[in-house]
């Protein structure tokens, strides 16, 4: 098996993150801020369709947008992101069943690879892979990521992930941990939809029945 796991929301709890770059980029475009659970909110229910500032003019948004995604790749933000818990053996488990690529829909590939570093998670993972900014690209990279495997899995944390690897006809798992609630990732064509990385582990180890379920090949007799 093979499997291409989102890094943020999945090995990085993305959260904390996300929240301090939404109260600089308010604070940068001189607008009020939302409290954490409104935004954490309408982040995992509405994603980039939420209003996350009441009120403003479409100019105003628009710089917000521009700030808020300068913050959310800065080196400073990486070195405060935690990582997920009990990833570090989430990720060894899995490597146990097949090889587990990172991949990532941001640009600072460089403060990702440290995180994978600071994690201790190296020798859990092959290399960290950044997918292209140009979404019609994407299919193909994963693909070429799979590469000649019939059961890579992509396990996402995301809709936009999920979308791209459906578009590139892989099999998709959707884990609701990170910025997406269960609904939208079953929406954007998650096979299987899952809490945590615990219970992916755990439905592997079991035989993974649901997932075969779903359409995953089983693994070769003898």
């Amino acid at each position: 098996m093979r499997f291409i796991i989102e890094f943020e929301g999945l090995i990085t709890d993305i959260a904390p993150a996300h929240y301090r770059s939404h109260r600089e980029a308010a604070s940068a475009v001189g607008w009020s801020r939302l409290d954490a659970a409104s935004f954490r909110r309408l982040t995992r229910t509405k994603g980039d369709d939420a209003n996350f500032l009441p009120g403003a003019k479409p100019n105003k948004v628009e710089q917000y947008r521009a700030r808020f995604a300068e913050w959310i790749e800065s080196d400073d933000l990486f070195v405060e992101t935690p990582m997920q818990d009990g990833v570090v053996e989430r990720l060894r488990s899995l490597a146990r069943f097949g090889a587990c690529s990172p991949v990532t829909l941001g640009t600072n590939l460089e403060a990702r690879r440290r995180a994978i570093d600071r994690f201790g998670i190296s020798d859990a993972v092959e290399r960290l892979a950044a997918l292209s900014l140009d979404p019609r690209r994407r299919p193909t990279e994963l693909r070429a990521l799979a590469g000649d495997d019939p059961r890579a899995l992509v396990v996402a944390s995301t809709d936009v992930l999920i979308r791209s690897a459906d578009a590139a006809d892989l099999f998709t798992v959707g884990v609701s941990s990170g910025d997406c609630t269960g609904v939208r990732l079953h929406r954007a064509g998650a096979r299987v939809v899952y809490p945590d990385l615990a219970a992916l582990v755990a439905s592997l180890r079991s035989g993974a029945g649901d997932l075969i379920d779903a359409g995953m090949l089983p693994p070769p007799i003898g």
